[in-house]
């Protein structure tokens, strides 16, 4: 007896390069043959953040990904947290970006400064939960929360993500 499975239903994310191209153009640039009559179809060739290269076909791409000229807050926060740096197109100061600060879940030694704003005694262990950090146009970090205007806006962008290496 076959039995059937559970089907779930999943949302992706992902950061590509993409290059609008037909099927047999993208068989041709990967030096491989065309081995079924879509060889006009419509669609873009897809390069990944790993290297790894596919085609797409245009309809079916179109619907899951957007060009990143901007996108919504909650795509950009998906961004972030998987180590993406993430800022407005419309902020006044240039070179500003939140990026995902994990926090501390096994805890960290209360520094001075710490015990100073909430009386803890300097080097008590306190657990952090994970938060967004602003990197300011000068430099320096404070803890960030968006307003709504940033959570409803449609111009966040994001650095690519570079893999972390096994090892």
């Amino acid at each position: 007896m076959n039995e059937k499975k559970e089907r779930l239903v999943y949302v992706g994310l992902k950061t590509v390069i993409a290059e609008p191209m037909t099927y047999g153009e993208h068989c041709a640039d990967r030096r491989m043959g065309v081995q079924d009559d879509r060889v006009n179809d419509e669609g873009y060739q897809v390069t990944y953040v790993d290297g790894y290269v596919s085609w797409s076909p245009k309809v079916a791409f179109e619907e899951a990904y957007r060009l990143a000229d901007g996108t919504p807050f909650g795509i950009a926060l998906e961004q972030m947290k998987r180590g993406g740096r993430i800022y407005r197109k419309s902020w006044n100061a240039l070179g500003q970006y939140v990026v995902f600060q994990a926090g501390y879940p096994d805890g960290i030694a209360i520094n001075q400064n710490t015990s100073d704003a909430t009386g803890i005694p300097r080097g008590t262990v306190c657990k952090f939960r994970p938060y967004m950090m602003l990197c300011t146009a000068d430099g320096s970090f404070v803890p960030w929360a968006p307003t709504v205007s940033d959570v409803l806006a449609e111009d966040w962008h994001s650095t690519p993500i570079v893999l972390k290496s096994e090892g």
